[in-house]
This record gives structure tokens, C-alpha cells and sequence, in this order.
């Protein structure tokens, strides 16, 4: 069976990320970690290297995610008061005009079900953004000559790498919110985990070229704001400890910062030590100095999240579902095809061995008709040469021989003789001791075999006592 391989491509101000994973039976490996440096903002220059980066990398379609990031989309939280999916659908629509200044039809909207209350109530993460922004990554990837199945939200991926580090690590953290810094080169990602969903995120201008004493101040002010937009809207428990996803060595300073003056306890995760075993990938140099972040990328990689946020529009999404379907009813109409091929095959070959079956048998009649033939000729050959040889006795010669042998005081009354060769002899003697004379000379004489006496009976007649009798023989051909 062919192994999936899963491409993840992210496309931020900087740099252009590029992770791919295949299957094996231990979950998803890594086989590349790919980032590309853009020196300009244009879409022919971000085309380019994206050709550039994908060259000589297989890609599976249906297996390509790109990821939006987070400052080119609306994230809110909603407390909705209904659960089914359909009354849920229609409240988001008449809530997007809230939250931002556009119409329906200028954004594209996804949403996810973080939680749902005993009131009947549903918390949802609704994620909103710009046409203009999704068609322009839709063009990007359409001029490199592939098709986009999926474009997700870097929070959505940054949540599953820490989701992916917890079960690696048997650790959950399911009762309590962790906010995670994904700490990238010009901007910061905040992102709320809660019973392993994503349920809240927010962009802020903080990088990691950025670590010093002034940028902290204005990324601990914003992380102020945050945290009370948070606590002000929450679906979950309070927070009360934050994660730094980075590679970076300059951390400490921050974390204590983070520690001290918010009050959350801090744990540093540096994804390439903690996560990333594979020896035979390479790793950007840019990751490795802690300068870029590849946490959304690898998220999605290495873990396909239960319930994926897809922000590409309804009718390219319907358009690759019936594609997708089409190729599924194409796959079963030559599987089928294949498995009639197979049965006629199968009929076929038994047909064949059947008629080469027939063909033995014919071929092995028709040897054994010859043979038989062969030995017909041979025995009326030698019968013939017999015939000559020992010719049959004929009817006088019995008759000649039988009264050569016939003693003087018998007289036959009766004699009979079959086409089988049988002999019947009756006849009367004066003495019964001439009757058993003739047997004996009959069964010493070279034309008769199986000679018997069937009986032989006194009786009174004028002339005195005589023995009336019945003797059988077989005529049979001997040897001079």
C-alpha cells in the first residue's frame, strides 16, 4: 500500500515553509523541512520561489494544506444559544456583519464548535477573512500548477504541534487553558488551548529580531489586553500558565518577565529537541538560530487535527468535493472493471485448462485407438497363423473319433453337439463297467476335455440288465 504523504506550505511576509510528512506504523515521519527567504512582497517573486521550493518534491493533491496566517484574518469567540448545526449556520451569518465591515459575500467563513454548555449553548471560534486575501493565494499556488484542497488558520496548526508534544509526551493539560507564544520573525502568535482545541487567537507585532527590553514592554502590554479580552469572553477554565514554542536562546529574559509581571507560570518548549528526532532531515539554518518559526507547519504535519478549519470559498470547496467524488466513482467503476476482468479471466483460464484437459484425453483416445488397433491386427494375424496351424477339428472327425473309442457293448442313442463346443452323449450298454471305459478313453483323447459321467442307471429289459447314461464333454482344440 502507497504511503501518504502530507505537504505543508505557509506563506508569511518572510519567508515562504514548506514541511512534508509520510505514514508509517509509527505515526507520521518527517521527510523535509524546507523554508525559502522572500526578498520581495510581489505575487511574480512569491511565485517564483514557491516553483522553487516545490522542484523536484512530490506532491499528493489531496494532500495539500496552506496555511493563512493569522494577522490576514478576524478571529471571535460567540456564545451561541442553539446546538444544531443548521441554526448554528444561519447565526453566523447574521453575526459576520458584526464583526466586520464587509458584506457576506465579500468574506469566507469557517468556524469551529470549541464547547457546548448544559444551557444548550455553543461556543464557537468563528474565523473570518477577505475574498481578496484567498483568492490571492489561490493564484499564487494556481501559477505553480497546483490546486489548493485546504487553506487553515497558523493557530489551528501551532495548537496541534502542542496537542502532538502532549500525547508524545503522555501529558494533558485538559482542565486548564495554556496560551501559547509562537514566536515567528517579525510577529507573535497568541493562541488559548483548551481541551485540545484551538478556542482563541490574536496576532501581535513582536518578532524574534525584536528581543529587546523595549519590544518585551509593548509584547507584555498587549499580552495584558489579550488576557483580559480572554477573561472577559471565556469559554474556559482562567489561564494560569503560558507556553514558549521557540528555538531561541535569548527566552529566559522574556520568560521571567512573562512570570513576574503576568503572574503565569512559563514553560519553554524548543521543538527541534523536544519534538523532532528524524536524523535524516535537514533542518533550515533560520530555524535551527531560532530566527523563524515552523510550529504551524509542523503541526498540521505531523498530526491532522479532528476538526480542520478550511477557509478556501463554498463553491471551490464543493467544486473539489465533486471532483472528489467523481474520481471515487471513477476508482470504483475500474476496480469493478478490474475484478470483471479478473472473473472472466479466471473463467478463461478454466476454459482453457478444461479444453487442454479435453485435448489430453482426445489425443490420449486417439493413442489408444491406434494401439488397439495395432493389437487387433496382431491377434487376427496370429489366429490366422493359429487357423493354419492348428486347424479346428470338424463334426466327422468327432463323430470318427468317438466311435473309434466306443467300447463294442454300447450303442449311442444320442448325440448332440453345440456351437460352444459342448458335447452330449446318451446312449445304453450291457455293462456298466463300458461306460466308465468310455469316459476313460474320452478324457484321454486330444479332442475332449471336461469329460463327466451325468449318470448312469441299471434297468431290466428282455434281453437281460442293461446301463442307460449320460456323459458330457467339451470339444477342445490341442496341440499336435
Amino acid at each position: 500500500m502507497a504511503k501518504e504523504i502530507t505537504t505543508v506550505v505557509e506563506l508569511t511576509e518572510t519567508h515562504l515553509k514548506l514541511v512534508q510528512s509520510k505514514d508509517s506504523p509509527q505515526g507520521k515521519i518527517l521527510t523535509q523541512i524546507l523554508f525559502r527567504e522572500l526578498t520581495s512582497g510581489s505575487e511574480e517573486a512569491t511565485v517564483n520561489s514557491l516553483r522553487d521550493l516545490l522542484s523536484g518534491i512530490k506532491i499528493s493533491p489531496d494532500e495539500l494544506i496552506c496555511i493563512l496566517p493569522r494577522n490576514q484574518t478576524t478571529v471571535r469567540m460567540l456564545k451561541l444559544p442553539s446546538q444544531e448545526t443548521s441554526e448554528v449556520d444561519n447565526m453566523i451569518n447574521l453575526q459576520i456583519v458584526k464583526h466586520t465591515p464587509y458584506t457576506r459575500e465579500d468574506v469566507v467563513v469557517d468556524y469551529l464548535v470549541v464547547g457546548k454548555d448544559a444551557d444548550g449553548y455553543s461556543q464557537i471560534l468563528l474565523v473570518i477573512v477577505h475574498k481578496d486575501v484567498v483568492n490571492r493565494y489561490i493564484n499564487i499556488f494556481k501559477a505553480a500548477k497546483l490546486n489548493l484542497r485546504q487553506l487553515t488558520l497558523s493557530s489551528q496548526g501551532i495548537c496541534n504541534l502542542y496537542l502532538y508534544y502532549q500525547r508524545k509526551l503522555h501529558v494533558t493539560t485538559e482542565k486548564e487553558v495554556v496560551v501559547i507564544l509562537d514566536i515567528d520573525r517579525i510577529d507573535t502568535e497568541v493562541c488559548f488551548y483548551y481541551r485540545d482545541n484551538l478556542v482563541f487567537s490574536r496576532a501581535l507585532q513582536f518578532g524574534s529580531r525584536e528581543m529587546n527590553e523595549e519590544s518585551i514592554n509593548s509584547l507584555l502590554g498587549e499580552l495584558r489586553l489579550t488576557l483580559a479580552t480572554y477573561q472577559k469572553e471565556r469559554f474556559g477554565a482562567a489561564v494560569n500558565r503560558l507556553v514558549l514554542t521557540s528555538a531561541s536562546q535569548n527566552l529566559e529574559v522574556l520568560s521571567k518577565r512573562i512570570e513576574s509581571e503576568l503572574s503565569l507560570e512559563v514553560e519553554i518548549i524548543n521543538p527541534q529537541a523536544e519534538l523532532l528526532k528524524e536524523k535524516e532531515v535537514d533542518l533550515p539554518l533560520s530555524w535551527l538560530k531560532g530566527e523563524v518559526s515552523a510550529n504551524a507547519v509542523l503541526g498540521l504535519a505531523l498530526q491532522k487535527p479532528e476538526k480542520p478549519l478550511n477557509l478556501l470559498p463554498i463553491n471551490l470547496l464543493t467544486e473539489h468535493k465533486e471532483l472528489a467524488e467523481s474520481k471515487r466513482v471513477l476508482y470504483l467503476i475500474s476496480l469493478s472493471l478490474v475484478v470483471i476482468g479478473l472473473v472472466l479471466l479466471s473463467v478463461l483460464v478454466k476454459i482453457y485448462k478444461r479444453s487442454q484437459y479435453l485435448h489430453t484425453i482426445y489425443r490420449s483416445i486417439e493413442e489408444s485407438l491406434k494401439k488397439t488397433k495395432e493389437v487387433e491386427q496382431k491377434q487376427r494375424k496370429t489366429e490366422l497363423i493359429q487357423a493354419r496351424l492348428f486347424p479346428r477339428v470338424s463334426s466327422i472327425d468327432i463323430i470318427y473319433d468317438l466311435y473309434q473309442m466306443l467300447p463294442q457293448g454300447i450303442s449311442l442313442g444320442t448325440l448332440d453337439a453345440e456351437e460352444n463346443g459342448n458335447i452330449l452323449i446318451e446312449g445304453s450298454s450291457l455293462l456298466m463297467a463300458d461306460v466308465f471305459d468310455f469316459q476313460s478313453r474320452l478324457e484321454k483323447s486330444p479332442h475332449f476335455n471336461n469329460v463327466e459321467v451325468k449318470f448312469a442307471s441299471k434297468r431290466n429289459s428282455a434281453y437281460g440288465e442293461i446301463t442307460d447314461f449320460k456323459i458330457t464333454c467339451q470339444v477342445e482344440k490341442k496341440t499336435r
